[in-house]
């Protein structure tokens, strides 16, 4: 019966943070399908991040530097958002998992 861990990143308009989701899905028979949710949480953006952000929506003035500084932040963020979530559900680093990033 194959099982695969999912994991899923999203952050929405309200720019508050990223949502991140794990879930497991198992095909015990063809064409049947189970979901155990496993994680989820809404992890805050620090206050800069979040300022940077809102600052690019806006149309304020940015550069090339600040605008390359600010996708390394968020990817940077992303990622610590998601290995937590991996270490508070219990999968190991090495562990299976197919992650979509919703961005």
């Amino acid at each position: 019966m194959p099982s695969h861990i999912y994991g899923g990143m999203l952050s929405g308009t309200s720019m508050d943070g990223v949502d991140v989701a794990l879930t497991q899905i198992t095909e015990p028979k063809l064409d049947e399908f189970t979901f155990k949710p496993l994680y989820f949480r809404t992890t805050p953006y620090p206050l800069q991040l979040e300022k940077s952000l809102r600052s690019i929506v806006a149309h304020q003035a940015s550069t090339l530097a600040d605008l390359t500084r600010l996708q390394l932040d968020i990817g940077i963020f992303f990622a610590k958002a998601f290995n937590r979530a991996l270490k508070k559900a219990g999968i190991p680093e090495n562990g299976k998992v197919v992650l979509y990033d919703g961005r």
